[in-house]
Parts: structure tokens; sequence; C-alpha cells
């Protein structure tokens, strides 16, 4: 790579920090929420949860193409905390 190059790439990697604001952070860190495949498990009640599950083995079967047993088994080993 070029030194043009790779100087251009610092310049605006500095421009790439991310949010600053707690403000920013929270709403960055509600991103995965909006496609219901993360949640923060203590802000959701058993509803939302149960609407993610759905999704969740929704795309397991179909886009993975798993099994109901194994899609169910992963939804279980993923509400449990332990991944």
């Amino acid at each position: 790579m070029s030194e043009k190059r790779t100087a251009a790439n610092r310049r605006n990697a500095k421009l790439s920090t991310g949010p600053i604001s707690t403000k920013g952070k929270r709403k960055s860190a509600l991103n995965a929420v909006k496609h219901g495949l993360s949640i923060p498990t203590d802000r959701a009640d058993d509803t939302v949860l149960a609407r993610c599950c759905r999704q969740l083995r929704q795309v397991l079967i179909s886009r993975l193409s798993l099994s109901k047993r194994r899609a169910e088994l992963l939804i279980s080993i993923a509400s449990s905390g332990r991944i």
C-alpha cells in the first residue's frame, strides 16, 4: 500500500471512532435489538423473549437448514446464557 493511501486511511480512521456521547452509546448498543436476534434480557418481558425465540427458530430452520430438534437445542443453550 502506498504512503499516500496509508495516510488517507489513518485520517479516515480518526473520524470512525463510534459514538462518543452517553446517549449515542446507548442508542448504538440497541442496534442488534432492531432485528430481534439480540435483546437485553433484563429489559425484556416474556412476550418479547418468546417472539425472539420464534424468529431465531425460523432463521435456524429456514436459512441454516437445521432440523427442528437442533434448532430447539440451540435456542435452549442460547437462552440459558452459556454462550
